[in-house]
């Protein structure tokens, strides 16, 4: 900006040279245009951007006063360089800054009176007035101008502000892989970078919503047909406002859409008071911006639960539900070894169905499989938190127990052997018998090791099959021998 002031004095100063009729003022003038070009130029690049846009509104007045004298100078209100007045300098001066264009316009009028006053033939009041007049709407045009471009601006600054701060939020989303730490982390960035007071997340569950609120970790079951607005996004599949004061709608919920499917919705309250006006209130850039993180996030979801999906069947048996043989190698050795670090017990069951070999030839491997399927969802129910349940291999079950000894580990086995022998199995209306064979093996008795202790309920599996099938065995004599306790009521 500073370069082209001082190349504007230049150029007026020289453009008017020719029509000055060898005035005497010609030279200075002259002169005085080329100076300030020189300290224009040099400013920018000494001052630099903040002392030089002083200097370039100093400059800009300078052109003012330049050009007035060079019109009283080439003939006053009958100059032939007013057009070059106005075009050259009031035009460009205008597309720069508003305030010095308003400064501008009463310096011109001065300057050029008293030029005309001191140096040219009478002052014609009525071309004069025609002139400012002239001067005063071309300002107020480019002011307008200005202001117009100026907002718009701002309004382009804002919405390249909010685009970014979505890229960041979806790059930042889309590489979280487990849902639960995915809805907490978007309620988080609802409160923190878009600035609302309160939000809530919710998920369609058959017929229920299941809500999740900012900093409280429980989860509320709402009935989707209820009266609110998260239902009616997800119902409707549009943005939903809420009431509000007279500045506008204090509360909004934006759908979660992903593949054409409503997943859920987001409700936000807006911040209250401030002293913005439009505090409290949402507003159409608060919808565009929330509409924009709904649709990251409805995406980002779906790809969350596509990989848990992955995760647990490539860590879980398909027919039984339990886990695999992959999952055991991963979790089992940290298990003993947390127990170990505490000095607790830590306890093995191996599992294995009786005759699934006979069932599968006579009865058909559909009724193997049901028994499989049976035998899985009673070891299942028999687990505790902490517990680890897995199919190992065709016909062998297995499940650790931490912080469970001998005496606990056998009375959970023998509740398994006895809900799995009361199952009702039937082919072409014949009663097809199921049984498990249980060996049990304890830490530290049974073993120090995870191979060892596996080895060790394993050779108790195989005591307890020779022996009649249908039964615990435990490795020492003794505790194989013993009476059990009767199983709990389940």
């Amino acid at each position: 900006m500073l370069a082209e002031r001082g190349v504007g004095s230049v150029l007026l100063a020289a453009g008017t040279l020719p029509l000055s009729g060898g005035s005497h003022l010609a030279v200075p003038v002259l002169a005085l245009g080329l100076s300030a070009g020189a300290i224009a130029a040099l400013a920018y690049r000494w001052v630099g951007p903040g002392r030089g846009r002083a200097l370039a509104w100093a400059s800009l007045l300078l052109d003012v006063a330049l050009a007035s004298i060079l019109v009283a100078a080439t003939g006053g209100g009958e100059s032939p360089a007013f057009s070059l007045y106005l075009a050259a300098f009031l035009t460009p001066l205008a597309l720069r800054e508003p305030v010095a264009t308003l400064a501008a316009g009463p310096a011109a009028a001065i300057g050029y009176l008293l030029a005309t006053v001191l140096h040219g033939p009478p002052v014609d009041a009525g071309s004069v007035m025609l002139r400012l007049a002239i001067l005063a709407s071309v300002a107020l045009a480019a002011v307008r101008m200005q202001v117009e471009r100026r907002a718009l601006v701002r309004e382009h600054d804002r919405r390249v502000q909010e685009l970014s701060a979505i890229n960041s939020m979806a790059h930042e989303l889309t590489a979280i892989l487990d849902p639960e730490v995915l809805l907490g982390r978007v309620l988080v960035l609802v409160r923190e970078r878009l600035g609302h007071a309160e939000a809530r997340i919710a998920l369609v569950t058959g017929d229920r919503l299941l809500v999740r609120r900012a900093g409280d970790p429980t989860i509320e079951s709402r009935p989707l047909a209820e009266a609110s607005l998260l239902a009616d996004a997800v119902r409707t599949g549009r943005p939903v406002l809420g009431p509000g004061g007279p500045a506008g709608p204090a509360a909004a919920a934006i759908p979660l859409v992903a593949a054409g499917r409503v997943r859920g919705a987001i409700e936000v309250t807006k911040r209250q008071g401030g002293a913005r006006r439009e505090a409290g209130a949402i507003g159409a850039r608060d919808v565009r911006s929330l509409e924009a993180l709904a649709a990251f996030t409805a995406v980002a979801l779906e790809n969350a639960e596509l990989h848990q999906s992955a995760l647990r069947s490539a860590l879980t048996d398909p027919l039984t539900g339990l886990f695999n043989v992959r999952y055991l190698q991963e979790t089992l050795g940290a298990a003993l070894e947390r127990a170990q670090a505490a000095g607790r017990p830590f306890s093995l069951l191996m599992l294995d169905v009786d005759n699934l070999r006979q069932i599968n030839n006579e009865s058909g491997h559909m009724v193997g499989d049901v028994a499989l399927r049976e035998v899985g969802r009673i070891i299942a129910s028999a687990t505790r938190a902490g517990d680890i349940a897995a199919r190992y291999g065709g016909d062998e079950f297995l499940l650790a127990l931490p912080d469970a000894g001998p005496e606990s580990a056998a009375t959970v086995a023998e509740r398994i052997r006895h809900e799995v022998e009361a199952i009702d199995l039937e082919h072409h209306g014949a009663r097809v018998p199921l049984t498990v064979s249980i060996g049990v093996a304890s830490h530290p008795r049974d073993g120090a090791t995870l191979d060892a202790l596996v080895e060790a309920a394993d050779r108790a599996a195989y005591r307890a099959k020779a022996r009649g099938r249908n039964r615990i065995a435990l490795l020492s004599p003794l505790d194989a021998d013993r009476a059990l306790p009767e199983p709990e009521a389940s």
